[in-house]
């Protein structure tokens, strides 16, 4: 007994020495100056850190209210010491809700207050300190937290607005370790804390925000069904993030509730887009944890609905499957059964004004319908919609995806269906868009058994296919090339149709883009369906049928009417097919071009093409029958050509004679008739000769009805008339002079109008007229008597030989080796007029050098 009490008296004189101790201690920390209390503070670090765990609580009794107290201490290293001596005496110190009694105020005091702690290291500290605190009394079996959880919720929410980076993601990581320390007591007070942390995710800081999103998960696992539906935004809004691991956390967070959230079955369709979202991220490994994700999910789908899915099997990939891996059964099942709710978000997105936000809603929509599959037919509708409102989108990238979905569309969803969806709209370019995608993923043998038919029996209405807006254009081609890349050979039985649709935009093109790519596709058919040696074949073959169609009024045809534009490009860029097509053509050209009131710029556009082919004729109408071509040529010549030579008054009317005069060159060409003054226009040699007039009686009744008409063109205000008509002549004459049908009354009706275009305003015209001249009487008939008409001779040779004092030497010269070629017809009269002129004109080296010629030929 002795020694027992022995031992007791050292135990309690050890505790008294201690006791005395703390003390001091406590006097030090109570010290006005605060040298002295930061000296006491450091001594007190340095002390506990030696003392046995055992004699902490005493410690603790002695100092806490001093501790507490120095924690607004004014001098911040004080402040910091404090912060380290609770840390150290917390992490030591058993369980006991006696000292979160006094640790907890003092902390909420420290970051609440007004004003708060000012230094961002000691709240950072302070934070931490909480956050030990929450780990180290939150798994004990007793509940030591529940009581200050309203003080732990208020200190935190304030911490969740500071300024600091760190003490933001400290708060992070304390609120979700108070969630799982006490998920019950949690429960009640989620909401709160919820909306706090996610104030945190707009931080510029990365670091914070992963923080903030781990955070944000880790709440709503724990937390009440508002928690859920407050942060699903936020989180979606967070798969936009520039910074990968903010993105990736999401995603990991998402997955973590598709697998463990309680109420997951409630909320698949919130979830879905997100994960569905990442499957669709640039970045690889977000898109590697993202399907190993939905994967588990599907997995563990499939597990829990074991019995739902009895009936189901997972079988084997279609054979008309897109090229990418399938998702397993419960993913498809997730899918098809959340789809009605999903798609309208889609839709509303899609139509919103956020570029990011449209292309990943795109790819979901991508994601959802390689998931639904042939649930795909169900929400059709809803599909198609949002097809419709994506493609609009300005941003190319989303429109990509947009033909991708509907491509995909197309794999699982035949023809019936969608043909049905797409009918209604066709007229709208983004429905062509769609029409498009789906072709190219239809397998060729449900197309071509009727629908076919039926997509180009609706393209071809006039109504559609007459469209001059440039994005319709450019997708109806899209369309046909589908067709044709997707059926092959088979799109014969549309061909016709699909020539008529390519042919008419080559006609009214919006872009000459879209001109060369018409043209490229009408080749590409040709090819595709096997056709004939050259596109020259295939307008052989289909031109009928456009030029059967062109039923329009054409006394209401325009420069943009398409009808004429139709008859313009056939004439232009058909070639021979043009022959074959006479009877066709010659009909519309007769009453575009003869009738009155017919817009005079339509006639315009049309006599200039007309001559253009004129100018060919041996090229275009080389396939032509000859009395077919004969025919064709005498419409041309009577009802086209001659009623637009007589005059009438205004600017158009001059206009339409000039065109009509040069189109009667381009019928009277001759490869003979080349004119060797270089003039405004210049006409091609014939390939080989074409005869235009079939007999002798027909080309004298043709002249007998175009001289009088071109004689009076000559004198027309405009020079171009002037000069055609006189090419006109010349080539009539030239014409006549073969057939042996050219008379004395023809020359000499004609050679008094042609003199009068000597003193023309135009050099060209002065030079020509010269030249016709010299047709004319070198044309002469073999009895032409110079004797008997000495007196019309006389006049040409007067009329020359004024002009050779003429102001410009080169019409001089002109004009004298004109009369050396005219000297044949009367030399002596000729010569006795130079002699006589030689003492009247100044020209008398150009007198003496015709005399010279006129000599040499007596000779």
């Amino acid at each position: 007994m002795g020694e027992h009490e022995e031992h007791e008296s050292v135990v309690e004189e050890v505790q008294g020495a201690e006791e005395r101790e703390w003390g001091v201690a406590v006097e030090g920390l109570r010290a006005e100056e605060r040298q002295k209390r930061r000296s006491a503070l450091t001594d007190l670090e340095t002390k506990l850190r030696n003392t046995s765990d055992n004699l902490l609580p005493a410690a603790f009794n002695a100092l806490h209210s001093s501790l507490t107290t120095c924690l607004a201490d004014e001098t911040e290293s004080c402040r910091q010491l404090t912060i380290n001596i609770l840390s150290e005496m917390l992490a030591r110190l058993p369980p006991s809700d006696y000292i979160l009694t006094y640790v907890v105020p003092a902390i909420k005091n420290r970051i609440t207050s007004t004003p708060p702690e000012s230094s961002e290291e000691l709240r950072h500290a302070l934070i931490k300190l909480l956050n030990s605190v929450i780990v180290r009394y939150g798994h004990s079996e007793t509940v030591f937290l529940v009581p200050f959880f309203d003080d732990l919720v208020e200190i935190l929410v304030k911490a969740a607005s500071d300024d600091c980076p760190d003490v933001k993601k400290e708060t992070c990581e304390t609120v979700a370790n108070m969630a799982n320390a006490a998920p019950k007591d949690f429960h009640m007070r989620s909401e709160t804390l919820c909306m706090a942390i996610l104030a945190v995710f707009q931080h510029r800081h990365f670091k914070v925000r992963v923080a903030a999103v781990q955070c944000i998960g880790t709440i709503v696992m724990n937390g009440n069904e508002k928690c859920f539906e407050s942060s699903v935004l936020p989180m979606a809004m967070k798969l936009f993030d520039e910074c990968n691991p903010v993105r990736l956390q999401v995603t990991k967070e998402v997955g973590n509730w598709m697998l463990n959230y309680r109420e997951r079955y409630s909320y698949w369709q919130y979830m879905i887009p997100l994960i569905l979202t990442s499957l669709c991220d640039f970045i690889p490994d977000i898109q590697k944890e993202a399907n190993s994700i939905w994967d588990s999910v599907g997995i563990q789908y499939m597990k829990e609905n074991e019995e739902d899915l009895n009936d189901q099997t997972d079988t084997e990939k279609p054979k008309h499957y897109p090229p990418v891996p399938r998702p397993n059964l419960g993913c498809r099942t997730l899918v098809m059964k959340n789809m009605g709710k999903i798609l309208p978000a889609i839709s509303k997105e899609l139509d919103g004004w956020q570029t990011d936000a449209q292309l990943r809603s795109a790819q979901v929509l991508c994601s959802l319908i390689l998931n639904a599959e042939a649930k795909n037919v169900q929400y059709g509708t809803n599909i198609t919609n949002c097809l419709t409102e994506g493609v609009k989108n300005d941003d190319p990238r989303v429109v990509a995806e947009i033909q991708r979905a509907a491509e995909l569309f197309g794999y699982f969803v035949g023809p019936h269906v969608w043909w049905n969806l797409l009918i209604c709209d066709l007229d709208t370019w983004q429905c062509l868009v769609i029409l498009t995608s789906v072709i190219k993923s239809t397998p060729v043998e449900q197309l071509r058994v009727k629908y076919l038919n039926r997509i180009f029996k609706e393209l071809t209405q006039p109504r559609l296919r007459q469209i001059q807006k440039p994005k319709y254009q450019m997708n109806i081609l899209n369309v046909c090339e589908a067709v044709m890349n997707v059926c092959g050979v088979y799109c014969q039985c549309v061909s016709q149709e699909m020539f008529d649709i390519i042919f008419v935009i080559h006609s009214v093109p919006a872009t000459t883009d879209i001109e060369h790519h018409a043209l490229c596709l009408i080749e590409k058919l040709r090819e595709t369906i096997k056709f004939g040696s050259n596109i020259e074949d295939l307008y052989c073959h289909y031109i009928r049928h456009l030029l059967a169609n062109i039923t329009s009024s054409i006394c209401f045809w325009t420069l943009i009417t398409v009808d004429r534009c139709i008859l313009n490009t056939i004439l232009i860029h058909t070639g021979p097919a043009i022959g074959l097509h006479l009877h066709y053509i010659s009909p519309l050209l007769s009453e575009a071009l003869s009738l009155k009131g017919i817009d005079p710029e339509v006639k315009l556009e049309l006599f200039t093409t007309l001559c253009s082919v004129l100018l060919r004729r041996d090229e275009h109408f080389r396939l032509a029958e000859p009395d077919k071509l004969t025919a064709f040529l005498n419409v041309i010549l009577r009802d086209v050509i001659l009623p637009n030579l007589s005059w009438n008054v205004g600017q158009s009317a001059e206009a339409l004679r000039t065109a009509a005069v040069c189109c009667l060159c381009a019928i009277l060409q001759d490869n003979e008739s080349v004119s060797t003054i270089d003039g405004d226009v210049k006409f091609d040699k014939c390939i080989q000769q074409v005869e235009i007039f079939s007999d002798v009686e027909t080309l004298q009744n043709d002249i007998d009805l175009l001289l009088p008409n071109l004689l009076g063109l000559t004198g027309d205000n405009s020079k171009n008339t002037r000069l055609y008509s006189l090419r006109a002549i010349r080539s009539l004459v030239i014409l006549a002079k073969k057939r042996n049908c050219f008379s004395v009354d023809h020359l000499h009706q004609t050679y008094s109008a042609v003199i009068s275009r000597l003193d023309d305003c135009n050099d060209k015209v002065r030079l020509f007229a010269v030249e016709t001249l010299c047709t004319l009487f070198m044309a002469r008939p073999e009895s032409y008597d110079v004797s008997t008409n000495d007196s019309h001779i006389e006049a040409v040779y007067n009329a020359m030989l004024i002009h050779l004092d003429d102001p410009d030497t080169t019409f001089q010269d002109f004009v004298l080796d004109a009369l050396k070629k005219l000297c044949v017809v009367h030399p002596k009269m000729l010569k006795g007029k130079v002699d006589i002129s030689s003492k009247v004109y100044k020209n008398t080296k150009a007198l003496e050098h015709l005399d010279k010629h006129l000599e040499s030929l007596s000779i």
